[in-house]
């Protein structure tokens, strides 16, 4: 059994319109959501082997601030994942490690949004927020067998 979990990265800050996007930083309200809601998953506890993020610096805060609740030193930064679409994520998603069996993705709109519909037929998302989190599991043995299987939906939270 496989489950993901799809992270938006947390509200960014726009205080200096000539930054690059790349390189905008999370915002107080993006800092207390993605704290808000790793702590919520975390005490429900929902299981975390691995985190994966875009290499954009609101997501590898996003992502940091999870892994840090989590007690987890485990995170793979993937430039691909900067505004990926629906099919980079699933590339992303097919190279994971299958000795992990709970991992978290970090990333952007509009790829994320897509990528997180795609999964089941059951909800539909128009639009993730900043920092919505989203999970699917599927009953298989690795994660190249994700993309085609039947997921099951476990939850959607937001801050």
């Amino acid at each position: 059994m496989k489950t993901l979990i799809i992270i938006r990265h947390a509200k960014s800050s726009w205080a200096n319109i000539g930054q690059p996007d790349f390189d905008r930083p999370l915002n107080d309200t993006g800092l207390k959501q993605a704290q808000k809601l790793s702590n919520k998953l975390f005490g429900k506890n929902i299981l975390i082997d691995g985190f994966v993020t875009s290499t954009a610096l609101r997501a590898k805060t996003t992502c940091e601030i999870f892994a840090k609740t989590y007690n987890s030193v485990d995170i793979d930064y993937i430039s691909e994942l900067y505004n990926a679409s629906h099919d980079g994520l699933y590339n992303v998603l097919q190279k994971f490690d299958d000795a992990k069996n709970n991992m978290a993705i970090f990333a952007h709109n509009p790829g994320i949004s897509e990528f997180a519909n795609s999964m089941c037929s059951q909800v539909n998302i128009y639009d993730m927020p900043t920092c919505g989190v989203f999970a699917v599991s599927a009953n298989v043995k690795s994660w190249t067998g994700f993309e085609k299987a039947e997921k099951q939906f476990l939850f959607f939270e937001e801050p």
